[in-house]
C-alpha cells in the first residue's frame, strides 16, 4: 500500500474574501477545492491531503506596523500542528485545520 501527505498552507483571510484581492481569493478557493477532490481520488492508496488556514503567523515577512508579534502564531506551532497532523495513525486524516491568534494582533 501506498503511504504519504500532501500539506496545502493557504491562509484564514481567503476563507472569508479580502477587499480588492477578488481574483486572489477565487484562486486560492480553488486550491482549495482541488485539495478536497485530490484527497477522494488519493485517500485509498494511503495518501493524506490537509489544508492548512493560518491566521497571523509571525514571520519575517509580516509588517510590525499596527501589529503585535507577541499576539501572533508562531511558525513553531504551526509545525507542531502539522506535525501532529501527519504523524496520525494510518486510519486517520486531519483534512482540514484552521488556526487564528487568540487575540487580535492588530493595535
Amino acid at each position: 500500500m501506498k503511504q504519504g501527505g500532501i500539506c496545502l498552507y493557504l491562509r484564514a483571510y481567503i476563507l472569508a474574501g479580502l477587499e480588492n484581492h477578488a481574483i486572489h481569493c477565487a484562486l486560492r478557493h480553488a486550491q482549495a477545492g482541488f485539495a478536497k477532490a485530490l484527497f477522494q481520488d488519493v485517500r485509498e492508496d494511503g495518501v493524506r491531503v490537509t489544508l492548512v488556514h493560518p491566521g497571523f503567523v509571525s514571520t519575517p515577512d509580516v509588517s510590525d506596523a499596527g501589529k503585535d508579534r507577541s499576539k501572533m502564531i508562531k511558525l513553531e506551532e504551526i509545525s507542531t500542528l502539522i506535525s501532529t497532523a501527519v504523524l496520525l495513525p494510518n486510519n486517520a486524516c486531519v483534512t482540514e485545520l484552521t488556526v487564528r491568534p487568540q487575540r487580535t494582533p492588530y493595535l
